[in-house]
């Protein structure tokens, strides 16, 4: 089962984590500025995670602070993504 698919289970993310490694890809969290997927994203990263996030608004400095922030800690290893469900043709 895929890292992905187990996370979206609701299983507990240190048992996922150690299920897997770095080397098998990289992660998508879906959601990235909510607060639990920030420490989702945060544990990944610090485990060596190469991370995808999907936001509303990429260029929201206000909502994805956090993110960004992660990004310095942790050099090209987080991209983030526009992905609205209310956008119409993305």
């Amino acid at each position: 089962m895929k890292l992905t698919a187990l996370l979206a289970a609701g299983l507990a993310l240190p048992n996922v984590v150690s299920a897997f490694g770095p080397d098998d890809g990289c992660v998508v969290v879906t959601g990235a500025t909510g607060f639990v997927a920030g420490h989702i994203i945060e544990e990944l990263l610090r485990k060596g995670y190469t991370v995808r996030g999907t936001v509303r608004d990429p260029s929201n400095k206000a909502k994805a602070q956090h993110l960004f922030d992660l990004d310095e800690k942790y050099p090209g290893t987080l991209s983030l993504y526009k992905a609205n469900l209310m956008d119409h043709g993305l």
